[in-house]
């Protein structure tokens, strides 16, 4: 199967991060869908608006993630 830059990043996101298609979805402002399908396959490619929707929204994801960790860290010391 020929995957597209997206679609892989999506799959590599979710399984590294812990996060849901649903959750990305959400962040993303996006029918959550269109996460599934691209991480099952079903669907390949996508329009570069929502690439950039989902890329934004595992980028914040990720700080929000690393937000909670560092304050997490500050109370269990």
């Amino acid at each position: 199967m020929n995957r597209t830059r997206i679609a892989i990043e999506v799959t590599d996101f979710l399984e590294s991060s812990g996060f849901s298609a649903t959750q990305l979805a959400k962040t993303a402002g996006l029918n959550d869908n269109i996460v599934s399908r691209l991480k099952t396959g079903a669907r390949r490619d996508t329009t570069s608006t929502i690439a950039d929707s989902l890329r934004g929204a595992m980028a914040s994801l990720l700080a929000s993630k690393a937000s909670h960790d560092v304050e997490v860290s500050d109370h269990a010391g």
